[in-house]
């Protein structure tokens, strides 16, 4: 992940370096580029059970990363609050899932028969 998250940053520079892009470009490039591979390592993570904690860590770091660079691409002095709406959201969404595994109570669920 290290690795992709390198390649992305630096295709970035050399698009800023080569002239396509300005520097507000490549923060934002930066910013979503780095987001794309966080989510693309949640992707990957989700379906293998020993790396489940790790891949909910990159999905939402990924989406904090893709929502302040589409923030710098609308108008940061605008936009910002997106940004506090993205983190509510996943606070909330990982809040819910882990009182759906619990009771009502916060005890543990058994499933034995």
């Amino acid at each position: 992940m290290l690795g992709s998250i390198l390649v992305a940053l630096g295709l970035s520079i050399l698009a800023r370096n080569v002239g396509l892009i300005d520097d507000r470009g490549l923060v934002l490039a930066s910013l979503t580029s780095v987001g794309m591979v966080l989510i693309a390592s949640f992707a990957i993570r989700r379906h293998k059970p020993w790396a489940k904690k790790k891949a909910t860590f990159h999905g939402a770091l990924g989406l904090v990363f893709l929502s302040v660079g589409i923030t710098v691409y609308l108008d940061p002095a605008v936009w910002w609050p997106l940004n506090l709406v993205v983190v509510a959201v996943i606070i909330l969404v990982k809040g819910l899932s882990l009182r759906s595994r619990r009771g009502l109570r916060g005890e543990r669920r058994s499933f034995e028969v």
